[in-house]
């Protein structure tokens, strides 16, 4: 099967761990309304080294859950905090580079495949700096996913207003075509 993905960049705009983690949680709910109600929405907890699964209403995915949601080196990365010489990730604080998280979307929770994988980069204090979603979709998605589908992610990428431009890309598109 071809693979196909939603590849796009956004105006950068400087955000706190928690704005960062609203912005997402907002994004979330709105694919989440695009698909089958009994998705899953889960990240990589590095801690226990599996997924953790958030709660349907996403009601967990806050500020509690800061190390399941944000990518993020503990022992290499240093954030902007109120007091100069704090350098720990804390709720309030900012990144040089933006915050990033990696999400999957399941239908099935004890399967292993997620139908959709997202990742998302925004927040960075300093300017010029990367900001990003990007959507990548399963074999197993692709065959039942609509033309709609589609075009309502790119919507709710759109409704971000960070929106540079999106594009959706299989391999087959960028293949030389051979005569």
């Amino acid at each position: 099967m071809d693979k196909v993905k939603i590849i796009s960049r956004l105006k950068s705009q400087e955000m706190t761990a928690k704005e960062f983690i609203n912005y997402c949680r907002n994004i979330l709910i709105s694919i989440k309304e695009i698909l089958p109600k009994e998705t899953t929405i889960a990240s990589w907890d590095d801690e226990s080294n599996k997924l953790y699964s958030f709660q349907n209403s996403l009601s967990d995915f806050n500020e509690h859950n800061l190390d399941k949601i944000l990518i993020f080196n503990k022992k290499e990365d240093v954030f902007k905090n109120f007091d100069s010489n704090d350098k720990e990730l804390r709720i309030d604080s900012r990144s040089w580079i933006g915050f990033s998280t990696l999400i999957y979307f399941k239908s099935n929770p004890k399967n292993e495949e997620s139908e959709i994988s997202i990742s998302i980069v925004q927040g960075a204090f300093e300017k010029n700096q990367t900001a990003l979603i990007n959507i990548e979709f399963s074999d197993t998605f692709l065959n039942m996913a609509t033309k709609e589908v589609f075009i309502n992610l790119l919507k709710v990428i759109e409704q971000t207003n960070d929106l540079l431009y999106a594009v959706v890309i299989s391999n087959e598109f960028r293949r030389k075509k051979e005569s």
